[in-house]
Parts: structure tokens; sequence; C-alpha cells
């Protein structure tokens, strides 16, 4: 029989527990794979938790008493976050290779947004000036989601070390700044009639201002001046997600022509398709919805998007039912099925 402090057990999500012995449990984190702000959870045999996550250039180590959030550790090294595991797991001292200057709860929160590629933004600009960094998509305290979804709708908190500070606090200025800047070089190219220069300068600006949807329209408009028509489909199914909606209507011109010049791209009809069913333009989403299916009549977003706009009609039901018939048949393990 196992000794008790030999049992162990892994789960991706914190309720499905899989029961694993000590070295098999090892054996789990150091065969993963982890993208960004993946976690996997390890228990030991105290009902302890210890939920290790993928940060940008290390590991977050999040502490558990039973369901009770107690600290968190950050590590760059996977040799001692490895070590630190096997310790939590024989009920030693886990933390006594981790250094507390990087306990991260005694760090401080600098920057929020719910934007995923603006935290980006910020989190490049921290990496670049050397400051270690750590984002919480959601309070810790909520243990069935403490590492969260990265596209969580929720803000998301970079926290930064209290020795980095004073630095991080002149990182975000300055990164502003280096923004307003390139778009005064931007406007400059323009009058000048410098289209390469100002296509150059609104590039670096998408990776530094990503939630600024005038600077996917005028890439937009410079690449399909350009006749680099993928990439202007690209921008423009950027910026047809801005609140300002003389942007939106110039983004689906902009969208129709190249659906026309690029008839194989299917994400163009889809972003056309949507845009039109938010805008509650029901023939226009039935349009853009036909096209997909012409093109593909097994295309499941299509399909039930399509079922749901007919529910808006008490006289195409029937339609309704047969395209949903056709989505469910096509998945039959979709989340929505007893929808």
């Amino acid at each position: 029989m196992e000794k008790a402090s030999d049992q162990a057990w892994f789960s991706t999500d914190g309720e499905s527990r899989q029961p694993l012995s000590i070295a098999e449990a090892l054996a789990k984190f150091r065969a993963a794979e982890l993208s960004r702000w993946d976690a996997l959870f390890f228990g030991n045999s105290e009902d302890e938790v210890l939920v290790i996550q993928k940060e940008t250039t290390f590991w977050s180590l999040h502490y558990f008493a039973g369901r009770e959030y107690q600290f968190s550790y950050a590590e760059a090294a996977s040799d001692t976050v490895t070590q630190s595991l096997e310790a939590f797991l024989k009920l030693e001292d886990w933390t006594e290779r981790l250094d507390d200057a990087f306990r991260l709860d005694e760090w401080t929160c600098i920057y929020q947004s719910d934007s995923e590629p603006q935290v980006d933004a910020v989190l490049d600009a921290l990496t670049d000036a050397g400051i270690p960094s750590v984002l919480r998509a959601i309070s810790l305290g909520q243990f069935n989601a403490i590492f969260g979804t990265y596209h969580d709708t929720r803000a998301i908190s970079v926290f930064v070390p209290e020795a980095h500070l004073e630095t991080a606090y002149r990182v975000l200025p300055a990164l502003q700044k280096q923004i307003d800047d390139l778009f005064r070089e931007a406007n400059r190219a323009a009058r000048e009639h410098d289209s390469q220069k100002e296509l150059e300068i609104y590039q670096q600006l998408s990776r530094l201002a990503p939630d600024e949807k005038i600077v996917f329209f005028n890439l937009g408009v410079l690449y399909f001046n350009a006749r680099q028509y993928d990439e202007a489909a690209k921008a423009f199914m950027e910026s047809i997600n801005a609140d300002d909606r003389a942007m939106v209507d110039e983004s689906m011109f902009y969208l129709e022509q190249l659906a026309g010049r690029l008839p194989s791209n299917m994400e163009i009809l889809h972003t056309l398709a949507n845009a039109a069913a938010f805008r509650q333009d029901e023939i226009a989403a039935e349009k853009y919805y036909r096209k997909i299916l012409d093109h593909d009549p097994n295309d499941p977003e299509a399909l039930v998007n399509l079922a749901y706009l007919y529910t808006q009609n008490d006289f195409q039901l029937d339609k309704a039912r047969r395209y949903f018939r056709r989505y469910l048949d096509l998945t039959p393990d979709a989340p929505d099925r007893e929808a």
C-alpha cells in the first residue's frame, strides 16, 4: 500500500482530479506544454493545492489550503519550480528555494485593461525595460478560476515588484509618449505622400497601441491602396470593431470590396455577417451567411448563426429548426445543444 505522503493528484481545472504518485505528478509537470497563462493544479495528501501558471518569462505558484487562497510566488527557473513542486507534494518546506522578493502578494498593480493586445503591449514594454511582471485576470481568491482565461472580459491587472515600482511608473508614460510621437510622424508622412513610411509607422503603432482602431483602419487603407489585399482584410477586420459608427461603415465598405477580390477568404464573410447581425440588418446578415454556405455547406458557425437569425421571425421558424438540425448533426457535442 502507498504511504499517505506519496499520494497526490493532478488536474487541469481544479475539479476533475486524477490520483497520482508524486513521481507521476512530477512527470506530468515536466511533460506539460503550456501557453501563457495556462495553469496546472497539484494536490498533496494534506488537501493543499499548488497551482502552477505559465507567465510571460517565468512561472507563478499559487498556494491554497483547501479552497482558501494563501499566497503566491514567481519563479523564472523551471528546475526550481519542479523542485518546489516536489517538496510541496512531499509535505516539505516548498518555499525555501523561492525568493521572497518575488512573493506576488507584495507586488503592486500598475496597469489594468480588459484588452489582451493592450496588456501585451504593456508587458512587452516592461520586459524591454528589464522589469519582471505578472498578470492576474481575476481575483486569486476564486479557487475555480484563479488562472482565468486571458480573454476574460473583466479587467486584467499587471503587477510588478516593489523594487521596480519607480521604474515601472516611468515606463507607461514613456510608452504613451512614443505612441503620440508616432501618430504625429504618421500624419507628417501622410501630408508628404510618403505611403511606405506611413505604412511602417502604423505597423509599429499596431503593436504599441492595439486598442486604437484608427490604426488598423489606416493600415487597411494603406494595404488596400498597395493591393496587399490579405493584409488589408486583417486590418479592416480589426477596425470594424470600433465604437465610431462611421469607421465601422467604412470598414464594412472595404471588406465588401475585399470579399470580391478574395472569394475564398471566409473570415471576411463571417466578419461581415456578424457585423450585420449585430446591427440587426437581418437581410445583409442572411446574405453573407448564405454566401458562406454556398462555399461550404457544412460551416457550423454559419449554420447556427443563420438558425438563430431565423428564430427572430415567427414565419421562418421551420427554417431555423432545419438549420439547427444540420448544425447539431455536424457538432453532436455542441455546448448549446440543449438551448
